[in-house]
Order: C-alpha cells, then sequence, then structure tokens
C-alpha cells in the first residue's frame, strides 16, 4: 500500500525514469535538478516478485545498464508505451 497515494503496487523491481537538469556555472560547479516524486518521473513494473532476488536485481541492473540509451532515448521522446516494452523484454 503507498501511503500517499492511497493505491497498491505489485511487489517487484521496477525501473523508475526521471528527468535530470544540469546547469554549469562559470565557478565551475555543477547542479543537479530532478523530481522525485510526481510530474516528471515513470514507474516500469519490470519483474513480479515474491520476496527479494539479489541475482535477479543485478541481472536487472545489468539488462538496463546495456539498454541505457535506447530506454532514455524513448522517455526523453515520451514514448511510455516503447519504455514499457523495452523494460518488460527482460522478464521474458
Amino acid at each position: 500500500m503507498n501511503y500517499f497515494s492511497g493505491t497498491s503496487s505489485r511487489r517487484g523491481l521496477y525501473v523508475t525514469l526521471s528527468r535530470v537538469e544540469r546547469e554549469h556555472r562559470p565557478s565551475g560547479f555543477t547542479s543537479e535538478t530532478f523530481t522525485l516524486f510526481g510530474n516528471g518521473t515513470y514507474k516500469v513494473l519490470a519483474l513480479e516478485l515474491k520476496r527479494r532476488n539479489q541475482k535477479k536485481m543485478e541481472a536487472l541492473e545489468t539488462y538496463v545498464d546495456r539498454k541505457k540509451d535506447k530506454i532514455g532515448a524513448a522517455y526523453l521522446s515520451g514514448d511510455h508505451k516503447l519504455v514499457s516494452e523495452i523494460v518488460g523484454a527482460f522478464s521474458a
């Protein structure tokens, strides 16, 4: 149960995407701004699990790392269906 939204989510491994804006200052300082919850974030269930599984977590991390350019491009273009397909292919 999500106490903030009042909804239930399936248990498992999720991939959450959010835009990061970087601002490079003349002093050499770089600031990053991003949204944790709400608008601008997208959460996709990659694999439903009954309990924590370290091996599958590591496998998902490797998979997402290999596909990050493709996932990022689809997310930035607003094609959430394609993001879901790419991430969903992990469990296939």
